[in-house]
C-alpha cells in the first residue's frame, strides 16, 4: 500500500509539472499550485510540523488536476503510464507483485 500511495504521489507531482507547462490549461488554474508553493514559503503554520505543508500540497495537486480540462489530464496521464510501463524498474515492481506467498511442507 505505501508503495502504491508514495507512487500515487509521485505521479500527481509529475502530472501536475506537464499541466503547469501545457498551455491548454488556463492560466487561473496555474495559480492553484503556486498558492501551494506559496503557501510553504510562508513562515506561518496551521499545524506544527510538515503535516499542513504535505496536506496543502497534496490537496492542491489533487484540486488543480480535478479542475484542468479532462482531454488534457486523460492525455498527459496516458504519457506518463505507458513511459513508467516501459521502464525497466516498473518492469521488476510488476514481477514483484504476480508473486504468491505460499508454505512448503516436506512429505
Amino acid at each position: 500500500m505505501n508503495n502504491k500511495f508514495f507512487g500515487d504521489i509521485v505521479l500527481k507531482a509529475k502530472l501536475t509539472l506537464r499541466l503547469l507547462k501545457d498551455p491548454r490549461v488556463p492560466f487561473y488554474l496555474k495559480l492553484l499550485p503556486v498558492l501551494c508553493l506559496v503557501y510553504l514559503i510562508v513562515p506561518t503554520d496551521i499545524l506544527i510540523g510538515p503535516i499542513d505543508d504535505a496536506i496543502v500540497l497534496y490537496l492542491g495537486m489533487d484540486f488543480f488536476i480535478d479542475f484542468c480540462p479532462r482531454e488534457v489530464v486523460a492525455e498527459h496521464l496516458r504519457d506518463l503510464r505507458s513511459h513508467d510501463a516501459s521502464s525497466p524498474a516498473s518492469a521488476e515492481q510488476e514481477k514483484e507483485e504476480n508473486v504468491i506467498d505460499a508454505e512448503f511442507k516436506e512429505k
